[in-house]
């Protein structure tokens, strides 16, 4: 079954809300978590009034399996795209889905000159980590990742 990828509507809204459901279940199934997430609020990065990113729609036989969130940046220094979120539902794993949704995110960084995609995975995740050196990515492991809470 082709897949296709298009740019969430505001109608996508609850699409991407079930999907990223599944998502912490599927991150909860590798080592549980009783972290409160409240979704609404991850959804509005995208949604929201004062959106931070964009989010794409992977499709197969016309009904949505996966998305992308992402964020133009600069990583170290090369224009950037950030990848921060990717995910494909159970069921359309090995179709072609989430490679074709990095490959519609490595498009848009063609067209906005960025030298690099980047994204974050966790170690925990070994499905995830083989997809994205099955696609070519890269472990980069020199810079320590820090933060700073915001109060």
């Amino acid at each position: 079954m082709a897949v296709t990828v298009r740019p969430a509507r505001s109608d996508d809204r609850e699409v991407v809300k079930r999907l990223l459901g599944e998502f912490i279940e599927y991150l909860n199934a590798i080592e549980p978590s009783d972290a409160a997430v409240d979704l609404d609020i991850l959804l509005d990065q995208s949604f929201g009034p004062d959106p931070v990113c964009r989010t794409l729609i992977a499709e197969a036989g016309g009904r949505p399996v996966g998305y992308i969130s992402f964020h133009p940046g600069v990583w170290e220094i090369w224009r950037s795209i950030y990848v921060i979120s990717l995910f494909v539902g159970a069921e359309a794993r090995g179709t072609g889905a989430g490679r074709a949704l990095m490959d519609a995110v490595k498009e848009i960084a063609r067209a906005q000159q960025a030298q690099r995609i980047v994204w974050e995975v966790w170690r925990k995740n070994p499905l995830a980590i083989g997809f994205y050196q099955g696609i070519g990515g890269e472990v980069f492991d020199e810079n320590l990742r820090m933060s700073l809470v915001v109060e």
